[in-house]
């Protein structure tokens, strides 16, 4: 682009004031200087011509892209919109009625299979991204616990007290993520579609 208006500039300032061409008002008829000139004026239009019907395309393109990343993204919402409220209840549920042996929240596996598009919706994806890890997180710690506490799914009572403060450190943990989860259904709700 630069190279492009460069070259124009040298081509009108040597068409009309340069050295080799130069026009005076006492000879307008000479057909160098004139010729000089009218080659300058084209090829500058020319430049700016070209310039912008090739860039015409290229914006068009991102705007669709932009369009079809926004629609996108509406749908995105809308299909994942049920499955968040669901494992909200679900860890709302957990947090209020349970304990550190009882089974630990799942992701759905529909939303597990959207995470690599959750750029879609841009800081509400992040949102909800940050929110799986933290339950996945509390999930993984709930089972490395019962693994290590339980035998056969009977608790063993004598490592019962080690798993107070994992399980008080994982209410915390599912707390932040009904945080993040609120703000995801705000930025969702809020979200204009169309």
């Amino acid at each position: 682009m630069a190279a492009l208006v460069l070259s124009a500039m040298i081509t009108v300032w040597l068409g009309l004031w340069g050295p080799l061409f130069s026009i005076k008002i006492d000879n307008w008829n000479d057909s160098t200087g004139l010729a000089a000139w009218a080659q300058a004026l084209v090829a500058g239009i020319a430049l700016l011509v070209v310039y912008y019907s090739a860039t015409i395309p290229a914006r068009t393109e991102a705007a669709e892209r932009a369009a079809e990343k926004k629609l996108r993204g509406d749908g995105l919402a809308l299909l994942l919109f049920a499955d968040v409220l669901v494992l909200k209840g679900e860890i709302e549920t957990i947090i209020e009625h349970g304990s550190i042996y009882d089974v630990a929240v799942e992701v759905s596996a529909t939303l597990m299979s959207k995470t690599d598009q959750l750029y879609l919706l841009e800081d509400a994806g992040a949102i909800l991204l940050q929110a799986i890890g933290m339950i996945n997180a509390v999930a993984a710690q709930t089972r490395r616990y019962q693994k290590a506490a339980t035998i056969e799914g009977v608790p063993i009572q004598s490592k019962a007290e080690a798993g107070v403060p994992i399980w008080e450190n994982n209410v915390r943990t599912l707390q932040l993520c009904l945080m993040n989860l609120d703000e995801f259904i705000e930025c969702i709700q809020s979200r204009p579609i169309g």
